[in-house]
């Protein structure tokens, strides 16, 4: 549907301060970025019990550390997630990451729905 059509039907059923807040960037998903990150942080600590180690949601993740325990709660009987790496080195980082990769494949996640280790240490496609 072309954005004059949206917006003109958009204006025949909500309020003036609705179609302001429709119109405004559609590419800036900066705040729902931020509230998504806070939400999922909120949802990770109170499943394992542990707190992010930074004020930067990616960097709490980069080590795998979380995410082993997170799918420790999940699937606790899983053998490859018994040895998580605390303190990871750089290579012990892609180990822990690999180990939640494989169990999210155990609990039937497809390869597109997960994300590359080295996306995540590098920082790229990643929010």
């Amino acid at each position: 549907m072309h954005l004059d059509m949206v917006r003109h039907k958009t204006h025949e059923t909500t309020s003036k301060e609705n179609l302001v807040d429709f119109e405004q960037d559609p590419l800036d998903t900066s705040l729902k970025s931020d509230t998504a990150q806070q939400i999922i942080q909120q949802w990770i600590e109170e499943a394992t019990g542990r707190l992010f180690h930074s004020s930067r949601f990616i960097d709490s993740l980069q080590d795998g550390v979380l995410l082993c325990y997170l799918v420790r709660q999940i699937q606790p009987d899983s053998e490859i997630i018994q040895d998580v790496v605390e303190d990871p080195t750089p290579q012990e980082c892609q180990i822990n990451l690999k180990k939640f990769l494989h169990v999210c494949e155990d609990l039937g996640l497809s390869a597109w729905q997960l994300f590359d280790p080295q996306d995540l240490v590098a920082q790229d496609n990643v929010m």
